[in-house]
Parts: C-alpha cells; sequence; structure tokens
C-alpha cells in the first residue's frame, strides 16, 4: 500500500531572502544604482546566514550561476574582491560541515580523477612557451576548477540543501534568459540590464546590415551563454518536475523559458545539443517516443518561424560540402571556415605534442604559425580550438583527455547507478537530470573549447553530491530490508 507524498511547504525562514530578492528585481527595473544592488545583495546574504544557515550554498550557487562577481567587476568597476567573496562564501557551509557537524571528508574515486585532471592541467606549465599566460590560466584551473569542486562536494550534505541549490540555479537562470528574451521582444538592445543581458554583434548605427544581435547573457560570449542555459534544462525540466502538480507546471514553464534564451542565442552548437539531448532523453526512458517527436516538432517549428535562427541551422547542413575536400570548405560561409581552421590546427598541435600538449592556455599563442600552411580562413588574432576535445588534446595532450574522461565516465556512472539503486524519488530524478546535464555540455563541447569552467565543476560538483546522497540512502535502507527479511523468515 502506498502513501501519498505530502507537498513541502515554504519555510518561513526563506521569507525574508524572498523579500530582499524581490528587492532587488524591483530595483533592477527602476533603476537603482549597482552599489545599491549589492547592499541589497549582501543584505539577502546575512539575512540566510542567520535565520537559515542551509541557503547560504543555495544563494552562493546562485550568484555564480548568473556570473554576479564577473559583471560587478568588470561592468561597474567594483573590486576584485567582491567578485572573488562570493565563490569564497561556500567555505562557511563546507567548514561548517565538517567541523560542527563532524561530516567526513569527500574522498572517492571521482574526486581522485578530479584531482587527476587537475594536476596534468598544472604540470603543462612546464612546456609553455610564454609561462605568465599559462600560471594565469592554471590560477583559474584550481580556483574555478578544483577548489570550486571540492566547496560544492563538501556543502551539499543534505537532499534539501541540494532540492534548493537546483531550484536557485534554475531560477536564475530562467531570470536572465527571460532579459534576452525581453530585449528581442522589445528590440531595445542597448538595454543590458547592468550587463545581466549583454549583446553580441550589436550594432547600434546600423552600418552592418549584416550582423544581428546575438544574446550573450552576463557571461558575455554567445555560444558560451547558449551552453550555460541548455545545461539547466534537464535540471528544470527532469530534476523539478514532478507531475500533475503545480511545480510540475512551473518546472515546464521554466525549460520553455530557458529554451527561449537558448534560441536568442541562435548558437549552432545548442541546436545540436538539443537534438543530442532529446535522443539520449529518449533511451534513457525519461522521454516517450511521442514527446521525443513532439520535441523535434516544436524544435523544427521554432526554427521555422525565426528566420535567423533558420539561417543558423541552415548553416549545420553546409558543413557537408567539408567532405567535398578543399573546393567544399571554400563554398562555406567565412565563419565556417574559420572555425575548421580552427580545429584543424589545434589537431596538427596535438599530433606534434601528443603526450602533454602544448600547455594550458598556450594553443591560441601556436594557432598562427599552424593555421597559415593549411589554406582557409585564417584570423589575424589568437583564437581558441572550438572544440572541448581538440582543446584538451592541443593544450594537455593524450593525458588531458584520458583524465577529464575520467572525470566524466566516473560521474556519469555515479548518477546511473544512483537513479537504479537510490530509494529517494528526489534523487532518481536529480540523478537523471544532472547525467543529462553532463551530456547538454558535452554536446555543446563539439564546437566550443573548455571555457567558463566553473559551471561545468559546479554541476560536476553537485552530481558528486547527489550520488553520495544515493549511497547514503542505499545504506541507511539496508538495515530496514534486513529486519524486514527477519520477521518474514520467523
Amino acid at each position: 500500500m502506498t502513501t501519498a507524498t505530502r507537498p513541502t511547504s515554504v519555510d518561513p525562514r526563506i521569507v525574508p531572502v524572498l523579500g530582499v530578492g524581490a528587492g532587488l528585481v524591483v530595483g533592477a527595473l527602476v533603476g537603482l544604482s549597482p552599489l545599491v544592488l549589492v547592499g541589497l545583495f549582501g543584505l539577502a546574504v546575512v539575512l540566510a546566514v542567520l535565520r537559515c544557515p542551509d541557503l547560504v550554498t543555495p544563494a552562493v550557487l546562485a550568484a555564480m550561476y548568473a556570473n554576479v562577481g564577473g559583471v560587478l567587476v568588470q561592468e561597474h568597476g567594483l573590486p576584485l574582491v567582491v567578485g572573488a567573496a562570493i565563490p569564497a562564501a561556500l567555505c562557511w557551509p563546507a567548514l561548517r560541515s565538517l567541523v560542527l557537524d563532524r561530516c567526513p571528508l569527500v574522498v572517492d574515486a571521482r574526486f581522485w580523477a578530479v584531482l587527476a585532471f587537475a594536476i596534468v592541467q598544472t604540470a603543462g606549465m612546464l612546456v609553455a612557451v610564454e609561462p605568465k599566460l599559462a600560471a594565469d590560466e592554471v590560477r583559474t584551473i584550481l580556483v574555478e576548477g578544483l577548489a570550486l569542486y571540492l566547496l560544492v562536494t563538501h556543502s551539499v550534505r543534505t537532499r534539501r540543501v541540494l532540492e534548493w541549490c537546483l531550484v536557485a540555479v534554475v531560477a536564475v537562470g530562467c531570470a536572465v534568459s527571460a532579459l534576452s528574451v525581453v530585449q528581442y521582444a522589445t528590440g531595445n538592445f542597448s538595454q543590458e540590464f547592468f550587463g545581466f543581458a549583454k549583446v553580441e554583434n550589436f550594432d547600434p548605427a546600423g552600418e552592418n546590415p549584416f550582423e544581428k544581435p546575438r544574446a550573450a547573457g552576463p557571461v558575455g560570449e554567445k555560444n558560451y551563454f547558449a551552453q550555460v542555459l541548455m545545461m539547466l534544462v534537464p535540471i528544470a525540466f527532469v530534476g523539478l518536475a514532478r507531475d500533475g502538480s503545480l511545480r510540475g507546471w512551473l518546472a515546464t514553464a521554466a525549460t520553455a523559458l530557458l529554451l527561449a534564451g537558448v534560441a536568442v542565442t541562435f548558437s549552432r552548437g545548442a541546436i545540436l545539443a538539443f537534438g543530442v539531448l532529446l535522443a539520449v532523453a529518449t533511451l534513457l526512458g525519461v522521454l516517450s517516443r511521442r514527446l521525443f517527436v513532439v520535441g523535434l516538432l516544436v524544435a523544427a517549428l521554432g526554427i521555422v518561424a525565426v528566420p535567423q535562427l533558420r539561417e543558423r541551422a541552415a548553416s549545420i547542413g553546409r558543413l557537408a560540402h567539408l567532405t567535398s575536400g578543399r573546393a567544399g570548405v571554400q563554398r562555406t560561409d567565412k565563419a565556417t571556415q574559420g572555425r575548421l581552421t580552427e580545429m584543424v590546427a589545434a589537431a596538427r598541435v596535438f599530433a606534434r605534442h601528443p603526450l602533454v600538449g602544448v600547455g594550458p592556455a598556450m594553443f591560441p599563442v601556436h594557432f598562427q604559425s599552424e593555421s597559415t600552411a593549411l589554406g582557409f580562413q585564417v584570423h589575424a588574432d589568437r583564437r581558441e580550438a572550438h572544440s572541448l576535445y581538440l582543446h584538451l588534446a592541443a593544450e594537455h595532450g593524450l593525458l588531458g583527455l584520458l583524465t577529464f574522461a575520467a572525470v566524466v565516465v566516473l560521474h556519469v556512472r555515479g548518477l546511473q547507478e544512483a537513479r537504479r539503486r537510490s530509494r529517494d524519488e528526489l534523487v532518481r530524478h536529480v540523478a537523471t537530470a544532472l547525467l543529462l546535464s553532463f551530456v547538454a555540455f558535452l554536446a555543446c563541447g563539439l564546437l566550443l573549447s573548455f571555457k567558463f569552467v566553473r559551471f561545468f565543476w559546479l554541476v560536476a560538483g553537485l552530481a558528486a553530491a547527489t550520488c553520495r546522497l544515493a549511497d547514503e540512502s542505499q545504506e541507511s535502507s539496508e538495515p530496514h530490508r534486513l529486519r524486514a527479511l527477519e520477521g518474514r523468515v520467523a
């Protein structure tokens, strides 16, 4: 006999934080200065610590996913310490769990894979031709990669905190997505909402009619903004949805809003990733075949209805010309030729330095020397590899590829085990959502380098926390099963 699950009520301790959050939104709309907004956000964090310490982690992750620190420092000239203080705030819940709650250190196979990947990336400094540039990249790798991963895994200790973290990042993703959608709905691209809705290719003077505005969000780069939003789509649709409930309808609305934000980036990689995401979700049994077909039809209708999106999707089909050799390549657009040049150059760098690569942030340095002999469209400046896999191969070699593969495989395998074995419905839903979030990241990575790594490691940290919670629920259920078995035998 099954019992109905009682809906979770809103904790009254959240109310002060929600009030200040509403003040932030109203303040942004009426045009308060960034310093006032920072003060309100700081007040929200203080209230969260005093009234409900478990809210600290979701608040910090939400701020990081909205790139609040980067926007305040880069767009409004605030000191770097302000941006650094946001992720550093995770030290409080992490230390609290270790010291006050006496939770154990999280040291498992996933952690060792992450550490090995960080070591390989750091060791690449030894072969870098520009040590200062490589050192800056290593600092980012250690702070936004290894340190962030450890802080998240040690801060998310309960299913309640995990659920709040997912709600927080989806909510802030919907917020920044909505700002970009509003820009396109109103045609007012000069309004960037304090830097949280940046636009690329915007020409206020109209001197270049061939360049159309593309949403870049708070990260400031259109394709990576699409990747960041795509990673949230399965979290909203799978991780937070509940059938036949108001929450399920809200999760569906959030999914639609996130996809609308992805659409106005006009990212070809995101179009490919959406198709891959639908296919994998169907294979995992998350979507029925009917929903798979509906998803494809909705995507097709959206592409047909939006001329710029239709043109971007058509350019994917023109990639078939690449199989025709040099003549076929020259029939593609300049952007495609440029990306092909960057990818082939990365492959050539990997062929020359197969074991450890050329070092962190060093592929752009080697780009010109490797690309000029190809005869395609070559940019005059330093360029990225425009492929996650070729980027890792060129800069970190075979060791980098293998250790990164170990990170992904161990987390995905752990999530798959959590889907199968956990007796906690929430954990099973979240495990499925985060597994698909990995799929979205890797699919977008076909056409994007390994940049803005904090978003990947944030999701990886949540995945590790989910796997640990699944293991704990499995262990806690063992005594109950044994007692039940003993009762039946007696």
